[in-house]
């Protein structure tokens, strides 16, 4: 068993010194965040608004 957390941190080691990683996950936080940054300032809530299959609009505002 000892050999195998050996081998797991080198792997882990080899695996986080990657840039191509590091931008990645730059990329995800970064669109996370600029998802997110709207919803938190719409007094408290979101508004979800669905078409149904005539074409009329369904709206609801949830907190």
């Amino acid at each position: 068993m000892k050999t195998f957390w050996t081998l797991f941190r080198y792997e882990m080691k080899k695996v986080w010194k990657r840039p191509l990683l590091w931008i990645v996950l730059t990329l995800c936080v970064g669109f996370l965040a600029s998802e997110t940054r709207p919803h938190l300032y719409d007094d408290r809530g979101i508004t979800y608004t669905a078409v149904g299959k005539d074409g009329s609009e369904i709206s609801q505002f949830l907190t």
